[in-house]
């Protein structure tokens, strides 16, 4: 019974760690259908909870490998460390590499290439070519 509840601990966490990081990437982020409903205060609800869920999350895969870790079974303890280190990457690609705050930011300072560097052909180019 201790074994099977660790098991469902260990997936109830993964759960809460990843699910609502792809949810609201999914809602707010503009990829195809994911705007087709008006669902913005969804995704900012969930956007509001995310540190929430993830501390929840992350309290109950420790809680998990912790448990295991005293039956020491080295197989299941590099199994799911192997799962909470790719969980832990998801959510680092997604609930904060990929959030808009940091795609769609303001750069600071704008460069320009110098003419030479260009790849776009100039006109006088155009004009000769046709």
């Amino acid at each position: 019974m201790r074994r099977h509840l660790s098991g469902v601990l260990f997936i109830a966490g993964l759960l809460l760690l990843v699910l609502p990081d792809l949810l609201v990437f999914y809602l707010i982020m503009p990829v195809p259908t994911s705007q087709q409903r008006d669902q913005i205060e969804l995704a900012y609800f969930l956007y509001n909870l995310l540190w929430y869920t993830r501390l929840t999350g992350l309290l109950l895969v420790a809680a998990s490998l912790f448990q295991s870790i005293e039956t020491r079974k080295i197989s299941t303890i590099v199994f799911r460390s192997v799962i909470i280190a790719l969980a832990l990457i998801v959510i680092y690609v997604f609930g904060f590499h990929f959030m808009p705050e940091t795609i769609f930011r303001e750069s600071e300072q704008k460069k320009f290439a110098s003419l030479p560097l260009t790849l776009c052909p100039t006109i006088a180019t155009l004009l000769v070519s046709n």
